[in-house]
């Protein structure tokens, strides 16, 4: 049988608190990379439609475009 080595309680509470602390600062740095995709889609599809030409309603009154 193999030997039991004792771990102190305290190795293991440093453990457990080192993985949640590198979970949480993995969860938080793929949400933010998840946000800058988002707003770079935002900002392609912004110029995007600025570069569309757009057609004014049949019932718009023209004297309000110009």
């Amino acid at each position: 049988m193999a030997p039991i080595i004792p771990i102190p309680a305290q190795d293991t509470l440093k453990t457990i608190q080192n993985t949640l602390k590198k979970s949480i600062d993995t969860n938080r740095i793929l949400k933010e990379r998840e946000n800058m995709h988002i707003r770079e889609d935002y900002q392609v599809m912004e110029v995007d439609l600025n570069n569309k030409l757009s057609l004014a309603p049949l019932n718009a009154n023209f004297n309000s475009f110009q």
